[in-house]
C-alpha cells in the first residue's frame, strides 16, 4: 500500500493547504518554535505528505524525524479547518509499514506489548491492590499506566476522595490494560487493537457501563478511538467530569479553599476531549480564583511537550519550559492540571528552571478540602 491508501479521503485536505498558504498552523506549533524550521509545523507536514502521495518525496530518516516529533497536540486543528492530525497519524500507520520506524517507539511498543505499560516497569507495578482493591462496580475508575507507576500521590489522593466521600468507584486491577493509545498515535494499529480487545472483553465480563479516567489520554482512547473499531456500550467520563456532576448536585461535603492557581488545559482532554469548563468550575467552586494563561488557553492553549517526552526528552523540556513561563507569568504560585503527563513535564520544566512551584492534579487540589 502506498500513502495515497492510508490517507483515502484526506488527499483533499494536502492540496487545500498548499493552495491556501495561510500559515496559522506554523508560528504556535511547539515544535517548530523550538527547532525552527517549517518543516517541522503541520503546513510543512502537509506539503511532505503531499510529495510523497505524488512520488516526489522518499523515505528517509529526516522525514521520519519530521513526522514522529510531531506532539499531536492539536493546536493546528484549532486554527485550521483541515485534519491534520489525522493525516499525521496515518503517514505514521504508512511509514510503519514500511518499518521506519525510531528505535525508541519501537523499544516503547515492546513494552506495551509485554509489560503492558509504556515504561519497561513489571506489570504488577500497575496494578496497585493494595491501595485499591480490585471491585466489580458498574461504575469503574480507569487509572492507566502512568499514575500507579510515577505519580502515585494522584492514586493516594483519589483513595482519600473515596473513603471521604463515600463514593466508591469499581476497579478492574489485573484486568485492566494499557488503553493503547500510544501505540494508535505512534501508527502501531495492530498492536493498539490488540489492547482495545483485550480492555472491551473485560468491561464486558465485569458489567461496566460508566467508566471515569484520570488520565486524559486513557480518556480519549476509551471514548473515542477504540468506538473507531467497535461497538461499545459505556459511558466514559474524565475525572472533572465526574466530579462536576456530583458537585453540582451537592454530594461531596468538602471546606472551601483559597488562593490563586493557574490552570493548564491538557491537549487531550481540551481540544480532542472538548473538556473545558468542567475543570475550572471545580475549582472555583472550591473556592479558588483560577487564573488563565495569558492568550494561550482553553481550545488555544499551549502544549506542555507532554506526550513525545519518553521519545524526545530534549526537546519536550524545551517546550515544557515555554509553557511553564507562560504559566508562571499569572503570578501563580500553583499549576493545577487534569493530566498526570501534563504534570511530569511542567515539574521537569520547573527543575530545568530551577523555580518552585506546585504544580498538583485536580484530584489532588479536591483531597486538601475534604475533611
Amino acid at each position: 500500500m502506498n500513502l495515497r491508501d492510508y490517507l483515502k479521503d484526506l488527499v483533499d485536505n494536502l492540496y487545500t493547504c498548499a493552495r491556501t498558504q495561510c500559515g496559522f498552523c506554523v508560528y504556535e506549533c511547539p515544535v517548530r518554535r523550538v527547532l525552527g524550521f517549517e518543516t517541522y509545523s503541520s503546513r510543512g507536514r502537509m506539503h511532505l505528505a503531499r510529495g510523497i502521495v505524488e512520488g516526489n518525496v522518499g523515505l528517509t530518516e529526516k522525514l521520519v524525524d519530521i513526522y514522529f516529533k510531531c506532539t499531536l497536540c492539536g493546536y493546528c486543528e484549532a486554527v485550521c479547518a483541515l485534519d491534520n492530525t489525522r493525516i499525521f497519524r496515518n503517514v505514521r500507520k504508512f511509514l510503519v509499514s514500511k518499518n521506519a520506524v525510531p528505535r525508541i517507539h519501537r523499544e516503547i511498543r515492546d513494552s506495551i506489548v509485554s509489560s503492558d505499560n509504556p515504561y519497561s516497569a513489571e506489570r504488577r507495578a500497575k496494578t496497585p491492590v493494595q491501595v485499591l482493591p480490585p471491585r466489580k462496580s458498574k461504575t469503574i475508575i480507569f487509572l492507566g499506566c502512568t499514575i500507579p507507576i510515577s505519580r502515585r500521590q494522584i492514586l493516594l489522593s483519589l483513595k482519600k476522595f473515596m473513603e471521604k466521600s463515600g463514593m466508591t468507584l469499581g476497579y478492574l486491577g489485573p484486568d485492566e490494560y494499557c488503553c493503547g493509545l500510544v501505540l494508535y498515535e505512534i501508527g502501531f494499529e495492530k498492536e493498539f487493537l490488540e489492547q482495545a480487545e483485550k480492555n472491551i472483553k473485560s468491561f464486558k465480563e465485569s458489567g461496566v457501563e460508566r467508566i471515569v479516567t484520570i488520565c486524559p489520554g486513557c480518556y480519549i482512547a476509551l471514548k473515542e478511538r477504540y468506538s473507531e473499531y467497535f461497538d461499545v456500550d459505556y459511558e466514559v467520563l474524565h475525572i472533572s467530569e465526574y466530579l462536576y456532576e456530583l458537585m453540582n448536585k451537592n454530594k461531596i461535603k468538602y471546606r472551601k479553599l483559597s488562593g490563586e492557581i493557574v490552570y493548564h488545559d491538557p491537549c487531550h482532554l481540551t481540544r480532542h476531549g472538548k473538556v473545558v469548563e468542567e475543570p475550572r468550575a471545580v475549582l472555583e467552586w472550591l473556592g479558588l480564583t483560577v487564573l488563565e494563561a495569558p492568550h494561550y488557553n482553553k481550545y488555544y492553549s499551549r502544549c506542555c511537550g507532554g506526550s513525545i517526552l519518553s521519545f524526545y526528552p530534549d526537546l519536550a523540556s524545551e517546550i515544557g519550559v515555554m509553557r511553564l513561563r507562560e504559566l508562571l507569568s499569572t503570578g501563580a504560585e500553583t499549576i493545577v492540571s487534569g493530566c498526570e503527563i501534563c504534570e511530569i513535564a511542567l515539574d521537569k520544566a520547573a527543575m530545568r528552571e530551577n523555580v518552585f512551584v506546585d504544580v498538583l492534579d485536580i484530584v489532588e487540589v479536591l483531597s486538601t478540602a475534604l475533611s
